[in-house]
């Protein structure tokens, strides 16, 4: 049961982290097309 606990943290904390990871490469992309354009 307590490892259980454990995994929904480590798998909560590691959503988070890749959410965060993948707006910041969305914003990334965004202004590399943006450059591009001009």
């Amino acid at each position: 049961m307590q490892q259980y606990e454990m995994l929904r943290i480590v798998i909560h904390k590691s959503r988070c982290y890749r959410i965060s990871v993948g707006d910041r490469y969305i914003l990334f992309l965004d202004s590399i097309q943006g450059s591009q354009n001009t």
